[in-house]
């Protein structure tokens, strides 16, 4: 698993009608991110107004069965529903190449949704976790490979870090077939994801005796993780990683946020950011909900 250089010019190479349809969707996109007073004044309501106010949102249909007995991962499927909608309907528009790479990132929600049924698998027995595993089809079944690892370890861990490898490798295999100057315009979000993996890589490597490949030089990544955490403990520097990670690649999105440029990047850029609108969403609900069921119980 490598980068290819990123090099080049906007200005070479790219016809410009080819990004105009997916330029236009991604407009659209970015004109459905809520403000941060919009997602303030949705905190400080009672859930039902809350829900109510989503009804002019993109949220509105998918949320509007959303009530004080609905679980958390309802809320949270019924958001993430609704914006892997939106992202579809972007990602149609896009050139072949640019097509491909949106894909492959989108595969992201499969690998959480894979990790999220590794973990439930596992807690019911080793026999349903090897039943679930058996149905999985490409690229996840590779993830059969470190099975061994997981009955021996006792802990998932592994298993759900291969999960994310798989993913980066075809994000990546993807970006790679991108042309020069579209890799320089997100060469910052996919090394820095590149970056978190390569140091967690070490951790599980220095922590479980595994070998998780990589061929990256330490020298190009855009977060100096062995630095910053040096000294932590195993926990503790995944979180604070984590924390790295997500602030870079915010900064990132921020910086597209309103980029016109011939490329995936700006895609990449609004889809970051209506994910974390919707973490954001999710909370607001969620807290509401359980603060209700609290104030029953007492």
């Amino acid at each position: 698993m490598s980068l290819s250089p990123k090099t080049g010019t906007l200005k070479r190479g790219i016809p410009r009608m080819e990004y105009a349809p997916l330029s236009a969707k991604v407009a659209w996109l970015r004109s459905t991110l809520m403000s941060d007073e919009q997602l303030a004044t949705l905190s400080q309501a009672d859930l039902p107004t809350c829900i109510a106010s989503l009804s002019n949102t993109k949220y509105g249909n998918w949320c509007s069965g959303i009530n004080q007995n609905s679980r958390p991962r309802q809320v949270y499927d019924s958001i993430k529903n609704c914006i892997i909608e939106c992202e579809k309907l972007v990602v149609r528009y896009a050139p072949e190449a640019s097509k491909k790479y949106l894909d492959a990132y989108m595969l992201h929600w499969e690998a959480e949704e894979i990790k999220a049924s590794i973990l439930y698998s596992y807690r019911e027995g080793y026999a349903s976790l090897q039943r679930f595993m058996e149905k999985l089809g490409p690229p996840w079944k590779e993830l059969n490979k470190r099975l061994d690892e997981t009955q021996k370890t006792g802990d998932t861990i592994l298993l759900t870090a291969a999960a994310d490898e798989i993913y980066l490798k075809e994000l990546i295999n993807a970006y790679n077939k991108l042309r020069s100057c579209e890799r320089g315009q997100l060469a910052k979000f996919v090394q820095t994801q590149y970056s978190w993996f390569f140091y967690k890589a070490n951790l599980l490597n220095q922590n479980y005796s595994t070998n998780f490949e990589y061929s990256i030089s330490p020298k190009t990544l855009q977060v100096n993780f062995q630095d910053l955490l040096k000294g932590l403990q195993f926990n503790e520097a995944i979180n604070k990683a984590n924390e790295i990670v997500t602030q870079s690649l915010h900064k990132w999105a921020e910086s597209q946020r309103h980029s016109d440029q011939f490329s995936p990047a700006p895609a990449q850029a609004a889809f970051y950011l209506k994910e974390e609108e919707g973490k954001k969403l999710g909370e607001i609900i969620i807290s509401k909900i359980l603060g209700l069921k609290s104030a029953g119980n007492t």
